[in-house]
Protein backbone atom coordinates (compact mmCIF):
# COMPACT_ATOMS: atom_id res chain seq x y z
CA UNK A 1 0.00 0.00 0.00
CA UNK A 2 1.00 3.57 -0.54
CA UNK A 3 2.10 5.62 2.42
CA UNK A 4 0.40 8.86 3.38
CA UNK A 5 2.02 11.94 4.86
CA UNK A 6 0.46 14.60 7.04
CA UNK A 7 1.83 17.52 8.99
CA UNK A 8 0.93 19.42 12.13
CA UNK A 9 2.08 22.95 12.89
CA UNK A 10 2.97 23.42 16.56
CA UNK A 11 3.27 26.94 17.96
CA UNK A 12 5.26 27.89 21.07
CA UNK A 13 5.80 31.54 21.99
CA UNK A 14 5.50 32.62 18.37
CA UNK A 15 7.89 29.96 17.04
CA UNK A 16 6.49 27.29 14.73
CA UNK A 17 7.64 23.73 14.18
CA UNK A 18 6.10 21.37 11.67
CA UNK A 19 5.70 17.78 12.82
CA UNK A 20 5.54 15.42 9.85
CA UNK A 21 4.11 11.88 10.00
CA UNK A 22 4.44 9.25 7.30
CA UNK A 23 2.09 6.33 7.79
CA UNK A 24 0.51 3.38 6.03
CA UNK A 25 -3.24 2.79 6.33
CA UNK A 26 -4.77 -0.66 6.69
CA UNK A 27 -8.51 -1.32 6.35
CA UNK A 28 -9.47 -3.92 8.94
CA UNK A 29 -12.75 -5.78 9.25
CA UNK A 30 -14.04 -5.44 12.82
CA UNK A 31 -17.46 -7.12 12.78
CA UNK A 32 -20.72 -7.26 10.87
CA UNK A 33 -22.22 -4.65 13.21
CA UNK A 34 -19.23 -2.30 13.19
CA UNK A 35 -17.99 -2.85 9.67
CA UNK A 36 -14.43 -1.82 8.90
CA UNK A 37 -11.98 0.38 10.76
CA UNK A 38 -8.87 2.05 9.43
CA UNK A 39 -5.70 1.43 11.42
CA UNK A 40 -2.33 2.96 10.68
CA UNK A 41 1.33 2.18 11.11
CA UNK A 42 3.73 5.06 11.65
CA UNK A 43 6.57 4.62 9.17
CA UNK A 44 8.51 7.73 10.13
CA UNK A 45 8.18 11.01 12.01
CA UNK A 46 10.34 14.10 11.60
CA UNK A 47 10.57 17.82 12.09
CA UNK A 48 12.18 19.39 8.98
CA UNK A 49 13.45 22.66 10.50
CA UNK A 50 13.22 22.39 14.29
CA UNK A 51 12.86 25.57 16.33
CA UNK A 52 11.89 24.13 19.71
CA UNK A 53 11.42 20.39 19.09
CA UNK A 54 14.56 18.58 20.25
CA UNK A 55 13.71 15.02 19.18
CA UNK A 56 10.89 12.59 18.47
CA UNK A 57 10.40 9.04 19.69
CA UNK A 58 7.90 6.53 18.30
CA UNK A 59 6.59 4.58 21.29
CA UNK A 60 4.16 2.37 19.40
CA UNK A 61 4.08 2.44 15.59
CA UNK A 62 0.79 0.51 15.35
CA UNK A 63 -1.99 3.08 15.70
CA UNK A 64 -5.12 1.08 16.40
CA UNK A 65 -6.55 2.83 19.44
CA UNK A 66 -6.68 6.30 20.95
CA UNK A 67 -6.04 4.76 24.38
CA UNK A 68 -2.28 4.41 23.88
CA UNK A 69 0.63 6.78 23.56
CA UNK A 70 2.21 6.49 20.14
CA UNK A 71 4.65 9.37 19.94
CA UNK A 72 6.77 11.27 22.43
CA UNK A 73 7.94 14.80 21.57
CA UNK A 74 10.95 16.21 23.39
CA UNK A 75 11.31 19.98 23.56
CA UNK A 76 14.15 22.31 24.33
CA UNK A 77 13.77 25.94 25.30
CA UNK A 78 14.41 28.23 22.36
CA UNK A 79 17.26 30.71 22.64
Amino acid sequence: KDADTTGFILDYCGLEDTLMLRYTRQDTYVSLACGCAVFATLDSVWCPFPQFIDSLEVLNAAVSTAQENHLKIYFHKPQ
